[in-house]
């Protein structure tokens, strides 16, 4: 009878690792495709970077040296800044890095913090959840849809699809966050 309970508890002790060794690796799929991401948003950060300089640089050097002044830098030179800005908050968030007060936080107790972690991981998930659906339906309205910018004639929803785009993105990483702090707690 012993030996019959010992055999139920060892089967049932391996089907706990099993399902754990699942988590485990279900875990480890979801890190790698957020990761996979995260570098996506560093490297188009970092080129928009790069080609918002070259842009400015160069409207610099026609209109002061050349004297004739190059059309449209200034344009390319503020969409690649409002890109820039979006992709960024994706990464801080991605990071659990985004600008807070944290000195009540931190005199809380660890489950507290935790707790108000999430909570305002929640926050964040709802308030990014509700601005992409506003922002998707602001891009789409027609009126944006046949604007074009003012000196390259670009459509207007192209530069404006990283505000929805980017709310879509912190919607996954407030997502993951949550997790993560659950786990942690």
């Amino acid at each position: 009878m012993n030996q019959e309970m010992d055999n139920k508890s060892l089967l049932a002790s391996n089907e706990n690792e099993d399902l754990s060794i699942l988590v485990e690796a279900d875990t480890h799929w979801i890190d790698h495709i957020l990761n996979r991401l995260t570098r996506g948003i560093e490297i188009l950060a970092m080129i928009s970077v790069g080609l918002m300089c070259v842009s400015l640089i160069l409207g610099v050097f026609f209109r002061k040296i050349l004297k004739s002044p190059l059309i449209g830098t200034d344009e390319i030179a503020m969409f690649f800044m409002l890109w820039i800005t979006f992709l960024g908050a994706c990464i801080a968030l991605s990071k659990r890095d985004m600008v807070a007060v944290t000195f009540i936080v931190e005199k809380l107790p660890s489950t507290l913090q935790t707790k108000m972690k999430v909570h305002c991981q929640i926050l964040i998930l709802g308030i990014s959840a509700a601005l992409f659906y506003y922002g998707y339906q602001w891009v789409m309205t027609t009126a944006l849809i046949n604007a074009t910018t003012a000196a390259l004639k670009i459509p207007m929803w192209i530069p404006n699809m990283i505000f929805p785009l980017s709310m879509l993105i912190m919607v996954i990483y407030s997502i993951a966050n949550i997790r993560y702090y659950l786990k942690q707690g």
